[in-house]
């Protein structure tokens, strides 16, 4: 579906082809009506016929720019995302223009009007050439870049998840599972803001790092070659490197071991710590822990699904018997408070000695006992 941006692209690139051939068609109609180089008395035959040649090689030269310079604009402007790779073309183009008006502009010998022509078309060419540059890395920028972008971000995405977590590697599942994949990409946009996409960014770092160290992409790498290019990423001097490879960990990793399928193969027994934890001295705090966010996440819920499944929810079954359970929970905390709560964990120190003794006094509780010593204390 056509956006905004592929509507601005069109006119843009409209115009500087619109530019770009009239330039062309002028130097091509002043390149057909020119006549031969007068040498006077050191005129020989062969400069001449040197001369007949490159006089009608110019003339095919300029109609052939003319005729790319068309083909180009009505694929961009046909599909901005489909042809991007088209569009620096463009930049070369002006950029060709604006040389060939600068080598005019060394004339000394040529008259004032043409002087201020080949100045006007020098700077008319650069800023064609900057608008063309800038409006292809605007596409390259946004949420939804190109075809090929988007191709190539899905082929380096695949290489580097597949060097974090492969399948096979203690899990049968890797993170190129398409709901792993899928739980990444929204943990990277989340990361995101207008112009400034950090996926791309880091895959574009990897693949920069990778043709530096072994002259190919990152994609083309060996997966030996991909575990120690990003191994090195931690230890790298620079410390955006090393954010960088600490993101990746933070993203893609935490993402992986999230999956419940992951962790079952893993043998992570979530039943099983949630019997430990209730039965343990802190019960009814996890209980209430997780009550909590059993109600935010239906809440969270209510509010995507709009005001009348939040009003069924809050009529429920489900809603009644929650809200005395969160009740109870509350009052219960209320009236009694483990120990360890009300100890307060400031405590002053003189010289590096607590002013407190450090045996526990008689018929302190448990909890009090084991605050008072910690890996700074004996």
């Amino acid at each position: 579906m056509p956006d905004r941006l592929e509507g601005r692209l069109r006119w843009l690139f409209g115009v500087v082809a619109v530019v770009l051939v009239a330039t062309g068609a002028c130097a091509l109609l002043a390149a057909s009506h020119a006549g031969p180089a007068q040498t006077g008395a050191a005129d020989v035959a062969g400069i001449f016929a040197v001369g007949a040649a490159v006089s009608s090689v110019i003339p095919a030269l300029l109609a052939a720019g003319i005729a790319l310079v068309l083909a180009l604009a009505a694929l961009v402007i046909w599909s901005p995302r489909r042809c991007t790779h088209l569009m620096p073309p463009f930049v070369l183009a002006s950029l060709a223009a604006a040389l060939a008006f600068a080598t005019s502009l060394l004339d000394a010998a040529q008259p004032e009007p043409a002087a201020r022509a080949a100045l006007l078309g020098l700077l008319v060419s650069l800023l064609l050439a900057s608008l063309t540059a800038l409006g292809w890395l605007r596409l390259w920028l946004a949420p939804q870049p190109g075809v090929a972008t988007a191709t190539r971000d899905a082929e380096l995405l695949d290489a580097l998840l597949s060097t974090l977590a492969p399948a096979g590697e203690g899990t049968a599942l890797g993170a190129t599972d398409p709901l792993v994949r899928a739980g990444v990409l929204r943990a990277f946009a989340a990361c995101a803001r207008p112009g400034r996409p950090v996926l791309r960014v880091v895959l574009r770092v990897l693949d920069a790092r990778s043709l530096v160290k072994h002259r190919t992409g990152f994609a083309h790498l060996a997966p030996a070659a991909r575990e120690a290019l990003l191994a090195g990423l931690a230890t790298s001097r620079f410390a955006r490197l090393r954010a960088l490879r600490t993101q990746l960990d933070r993203i893609v990793l935490t993402t992986f071991y999230g999956d419940e399928r992951v962790r079952s193969a893993i043998g992570y027994d979530a039943a099983w710590l949630r019997d430990k934890l209730e039965a343990g001295p802190n019960a009814e705090a996890h209980r209430a822990r997780r009550e909590e966010a059993a109600r935010l996440a239906a809440q969270a819920e209510a509010e995507q699904l709009g005001p009348a499944a939040e009003v069924a929810a809050d009529a429920g079954p489900a809603g009644e018997d929650a809200a005395p359970a969160i009740g109870s929970v509350a009052s219960a905390g209320a009236v009694a408070q483990p120990a360890a709560e009300e100890v307060p964990f400031d405590r002053a120190w003189t010289l590096g000695v607590p002013q407190e003794p450090v045996a526990p006094a008689a018929l302190a509780s448990v909890m009090r006992v084991v605050r008072s010593s910690g890996p700074t204390r004996p």
